[in-house]
């Protein structure tokens, strides 16, 4: 018996809702995240992106563009600690521009695959982490094909671990880093 339980409505379905993090993530498939709250799930976790959609967002020169700035510039799909089907909206232009990056200007091979770490708790200063509603949050990472599945525990990013540190240790390819994040 699982302590804790109670009932969460969404919008499409009633889950089981537990502070345990393993069920929490098995009740994440099919789940949309778009607030920093339900991004909040996954905060330092490792995750598989399978695939970056663009919605109204563009890259032009350097700058994310969109038609409409309070819609998403995309949507991301995620594998996290082995739940697949969760998407997330991409809200920040940063964020944003860092995918866009990888997906559409430099191109994933197929021996290669994109992870990313959501994070509201890795700022350089005390100023970023007050203001980090309006902060990019996003830390993407092009490692060679099979990383994912072979990191144990799911490598989850640590307070007290600077991110390039486990950028380093998933022996990234390459890597985006927005600059408020140490």
């Amino acid at each position: 018996m699982v302590p804790n339980l109670a009932l969460v409505e969404t919008a499409s379905q009633t889950i089981l809702a537990t502070p345990e993090p393993l069920i929490r993530f098995q009740q994440m498939q099919n789940t949309v995240l778009l607030k920093d709250s339900q991004w909040g799930a996954i905060d330092g976790e490792l995750c598989l992106v399978t695939d970056f959609r663009p919605t109204l967002g563009r890259v032009e020169q350097g700058v994310a563009v969109s038609a409409d700035t309070t819609f998403p510039y995309a949507a991301v799909s995620l594998t996290c600690k082995g739940v697949p089907d969760i998407t997330g909206f991409i809200t920040h232009k940063v964020d944003f521009q860092n995918l866009w990056a990888i997906f559409e200007e430099r191109e994933v091979s197929d021996q290669e695959e994109v992870l990313m770490y959501w994070t509201r708790t890795h700022y350089k200063n005390f100023a970023a982490r007050f203001l980090s509603a309006t902060m990019p949050k996003v830390i993407v990472i092009v490692s060679e094909k099979g990383t994912y599945k072979s990191v144990q525990g799911g490598f989850p990013l640590k307070r007290s671990t600077e991110v390039i540190v486990c950028v380093y240790a998933l022996n990234a390819i390459e890597w985006r880093v927005p600059e408020v994040i140490r």
